[in-house]
């Protein structure tokens, strides 16, 4: 089974087994020219591969900071403009119409960097959305795995059945938990550095009855007022991954376990939930605020309307969490992708359902800086993050954890993402 590998200076591909084969890409003489009259921007580069195309992209840096690949669509000549465009090796040229996709943004000092990736490593390209077609549902042999820019549209239903999205994550260094002075904070958020030095792949969705039952080839039983596109709930964290599989001393999940089936139908090794850190990182997207659409909470919300069910008066919470009162009086689950998404394309990564983690529940995570944090070795409880329809403000903000449910609990209020490391 191959591994998802990292490619960083030298790229290199992956072979089936998921050792590093000895073909090495690497992309020299690049010399960039701009018409400051026209914003063209022409780039002459040498791509050596050993005679294997490779996925080619361009970036534009200002002032050593990039402008973002996204944002270059406009190109002509030796350039990778989607997932089946590749480049052969050689002396290569392309130009990019700054005017169309940066207009009145151009600066004289901008540089020009061309990365190339293998064909075989498209994974590792930022910006990048993983798409697994599970239409074939239970009775497939195989799940064809394909790549590409263009985001998911949430009213598509598609989206949420017959396809799981996940959406390239980028390695950095953040502050985990909050400060003291943070609205709603609990104790066990201590804020420390976290540094995660693999990128991942993060489900755009949280995972849906629909795509649950395409893979596992039944459901638990339902939620009142839930249909098909709503969140899967009542899946253990042992449903998911199996009775006896230990975690952090390994990876591996039972074969018959929804991440069991989709590892074996993809050839990919690392599907799986994510850590409690990976979960924040994604969330936060960035973002440093209570809330990940950079929204700071300056009072509490008041409990009151119907049953409790805690009426706040904030509408920035409201744009991206179905969590009380917004949710309906049933407390059922709502169709996934309905709010707002934070700023890597990710949706309802606070509210519409808790969502199970990777790691036993540690209550002091302390304040030193970590790397890479996988939980402690053994415990009682598990960690769930976002929260449920039945949450309200506090639970909605990025660094609200909770670990008081094992992983035997089949819950109503319960459910997952997909995530996958890049190793």
């Amino acid at each position: 089974m191959k591994r998802v590998l990292l490619a960083t200076g030298v790229v290199w591909g992956v072979a089936a087994c998921g050792a590093l084969a000895q073909t090495p890409l690497q992309v020299r003489n690049v010399i960039y020219e701009q018409d400051m009259r026209t914003h063209r921007v022409k780039v002459d580069y040498t791509l050596e591969s050993n005679g294997e195309a490779a996925f080619v992209r361009l970036d534009i840096l200002t002032n050593g900071v990039s402008i973002g690949m996204e944002k270059i669509k406009t190109v002509s000549g030796d350039f990778s403009r989607n997932f089946s465009t590749f480049v052969e090796p050689g002396n290569r040229h392309l130009e990019w119409s700054a005017r169309s996709d940066w207009y009145g943004h151009l600066e004289s000092n901008a540089v020009a960097v061309v990365y190339a990736w293998p064909t075989n490593g498209l994974y590792t390209v930022p910006g990048s959305y993983m798409v697994i077609d599970i239409s074939g549902g239970s009775s497939a042999t195989a799940y064809p795995v394909s790549f590409t820019f263009d985001s998911p549209d949430p009213a598509v239903n598609a989206n949420l059945s017959d396809k799981l999205w996940l959406k390239y994550c980028p390695p950095g260094t953040y502050l985990m938990g909050s400060p003291t002075t943070e609205i709603g904070r609990n104790n066990n958020e201590d804020q420390h550095s976290v540094t995660l030095t693999q990128p991942f792949f993060a489900g755009v969705f949280q995972v849906t009855r629909a795509q649950y039952q395409k893979v596992v080839g039944s459901l638990p039983s339902n939620v009142a007022g839930a249909n098909d596109y709503c969140p899967v709930n009542r899946v253990s964290w042992n449903d998911l991954r199996g009775n006896g599989v230990v975690w952090p001393a390994s990876n591996d999940v039972a074969e018959t376990t929804f991440f069991g089936l989709l590892r074996k139908k993809t050839g990919i090794d690392s599907f799986d939930l994510p850590t409690d850190a990976q979960f924040e990182y994604a969330a936060r997207a960035g973002e440093t605020a209570s809330y990940n659409n950079g929204f700071f909470m300056t009072k509490a919300c008041p409990y009151s309307g119907v049953n409790n069910h805690g009426a706040y008066t904030h509408p920035e919470i409201a744009e991206i969490a179905w969590v009380r009162p917004e949710s309906n009086a049933t407390m059922a689950p709502i169709r996934v992708g309905s709010k707002k998404e934070n700023r890597w394309g990710l949706y309802d990564m606070a509210g519409n359902t808790y969502e199970w983690c990777l790691d036993f529940y540690q209550a002091n995570l302390g304040t030193a800086a970590v790397t890479n944090p996988v939980g402690p070795a053994t415990g009682t409880y598990i960690v769930a993050r976002s929260a449920g329809v039945g949450g309200d403000c506090k639970t909605a903000r990025s660094a609200a954890r909770r670990g008081d449910k094992n992983k035997t609990l089949q819950d109503g209020g319960f459910g997952f993402r997909v995530f996958c490391t890049v190793r």
